[in-house]
């Protein structure tokens, strides 16, 4: 833990390792050059959910945003939002733009096989509809991610791992450690 928070200043490697882990998951986002985009990261879901409660997410052209995996809604990710939908659909790495576009996400969502139909599953389809269709298209501004945890916006290992140890009670022993 951190010396303000009680701590001896010695970094928790697994916390550190963590956000190390998510510069991967920003570096999608902000330089989609790099030759390993597109490939699987070495995210887990944990590391995935920091992500999405770490960042903001301000659509615009709708290209880099995920339909599922990105905190769009409010600033939370619909497969949160929607697990039943998120759990019969078919083709869960559109962008938003693509899942927009003639209601492609609709086509995705395996109906058929699903049983029985619920009030809830009805519920979050209606919501996850609205939410869609309320998104209005960018044409020349790209979709944007800002770090929640920061005025610049800009993502550092530092406060990715720091981040992690919100909640944690503040203590005055740093003067004496």
């Amino acid at each position: 833990m951190p010396t303000s928070q009680g701590g001896l200043g010695v970094l928790d490697l697994e916390k550190f390792m963590r956000a190390l882990r998510l510069r991967w998951l920003w570096h999608e986002w902000k330089d989609p050059t790099k030759p390993w985009v597109g490939l699987e990261t070495p995210c887990d879901e944990i590391d995935r959910s920091l992500f999405a409660a770490s960042t903001k997410i301000t659509i615009g052209d709708e290209n880099t945003t995920h339909l599922w995996d990105f905190a769009w809604i409010e600033g939370q990710r619909p497969r949160d939002l929607m697990p039943l939908v998120y759990a019969i659909s078919k083709n869960r790495g559109r962008s938003l733009r693509n899942g927009k576009e003639e209601d492609a996400w609709v086509q995705d969502l395996a109906l058929e096989s699903h049983s029985p139909f619920t009030v809830d599953l009805v519920e979050q389809l209606v919501a996850l509809w609205e939410a869609v269709r309320n998104v209005h298209l960018g044409i020349r501004d790209p979709d944007q991610i800002t770090w929640k945890f920061t005025s610049s916006g800009r993502y550092t290992t530092s406060l990715a791992y720091h981040a992690q140890c919100q909640g944690t009670p503040s203590t005055s022993f740093n003067s004496l450690i």
